[in-house]
This record gives structure tokens, C-alpha cells and sequence, in this order.
């Protein structure tokens, strides 16, 4: 139940910040080209194409990041695979969308989006953790405290 409950978060988590990232860069593209935002048709493609993306992330994620206990190498070298997974998955799965122009200048800035919405899906990974940890926490001080 906790594996479902944890490839639910990053697929949802993962599709939100895929889904902005491309709300952004489809923002400053039309902006570029002078074209008004209200003159933009968006292909139903690309929504199905981000929702797959997500969950394929999504599914790596919740494989490849566990809570099991490991040590600092572990850690690393989990968080390692995972980067250059998710990665592969991004960069390939938008060349074949057609997401990007695969030129050196077109892979940098997928390197860069993909590294910020990592950042992001880290960090509100991070931020559900610490709330758990905290909620536990508290528990625990209420039942070291109560009465015996």
C-alpha cells in the first residue's frame, strides 16, 4: 500500500512540474515569435504525451528512490541512476515527441527544465517527509508525556 501510495505521489508531483515546465517554455516561444498567447492551439497530444511521460518518471521514481534505510553510498549512487534515468526518459521521449529540436543548445535547455523540476519533485518529496516526520515526532513526545 505505501509503494501505491508513493508512485501515486510522484506521478502526480512529476506530471504538474512537466506540465508548468511546458506551460512556461510554450509561453516564451509564442512570446519570442510575437505571437498572441489567445492564438495558440495546444495539440491534445502533448497532454497525453506529458501524462505518460509523468507516469513513466513516476514509475522509475517510486523504484528507483526507496526508504528503506542505506548508506550515504547507496544514497548517491541511487539518486545517480535515477537523474540519468529520468533523463533518458525526458530526452528521448521528446525527441520523439518532437518537444525539442535536437541540437546542442535544444538538449541543454531539456537538461536545464529536467534538473529544475527534479529540484522541485525532490523538495515537495522532501517537504511530505519532514510533515510526516514531524506528525510522528509529535505522537511520540504526546505518548512519552501522558500519565502511566
Amino acid at each position: 500500500m505505501q509503494f501505491l501510495k508513493r508512485l501515486i505521489f510522484y506521478i502526480a508531483t512529476i506530471t504538474t512540474f512537466t506540465l508548468l515546465a511546458c506551460a512556461v517554455w510554450i509561453t516564451l516561444e509564442v512570446m519570442e515569435k510575437g505571437i498572441s498567447l489567445q492564438a495558440v492551439f495546444l495539440p491534445t497530444a502533448l497532454l497525453w504525451q506529458v501524462l505518460c511521460a509523468g507516469a513513466v518518471c513516476g514509475v522509475a521514481t517510486a523504484l528507483l528512490i526507496v526508504e528503506e534505510i542505506q548508506t550515504r553510498k547507496e544514497v548517491f549512487v541511487r539518486f545517480g541512476a535515477h537523474y540519468v534515468v529520468i533523463n533518458a526518459i525526458i530526452l528521448g521521449g521528446g525527441a520523439l515527441f518532437g518537444w525539442y529540436t535536437v541540437t546542442p543548445i535544444g538538449v541543454v535547455c531539456m537538461l536545464i527544465t529536467v534538473a529544475l523540476v527534479y529540484v522541485a519533485v525532490a523538495t515537495m518529496a522532501y517537504l511530505r517527509d519532514k510533515s510526516t516526520a514531524d506528525k510522528i515526532n509529535e505522537r511520540l513526545e504526546r505518548f512519552r508525556r501522558r500519565p502511566r
